[in-house]
């Protein structure tokens, strides 16, 4: 292997990484999460759907991004 090869291997590895690591939070902050990175939706979508407040999807999205700094470093 080498070059692209490796690149890619490593990229899905790092993606397996980051699925495991949200699949085991909870359950809010992994919706939080999913609809901000996924779904493309902005904070202020996020709460109204979620009837919570943007500073609540903030505090989510904080936890979700420091977890995953955490587990994937």
């Amino acid at each position: 292997m080498g070059g692209q090869e490796d690149h890619i291997v490593i990229a899905n590895e790092t993606r397996g990484r980051i699925r495991n690591v949200v699949e085991h939070m909870p359950h809010q902050r992994r919706t939080v999460f999913v609809m901000s990175r996924e779904q493309g939706m902005s904070n202020k979508e996020i709460a109204e759907s979620l009837q919570i407040s943007v500073k609540t999807v903030e505090r989510h999205m904080t936890l979700a991004l420091a977890e995953l700094r955490e587990n994937i470093s």
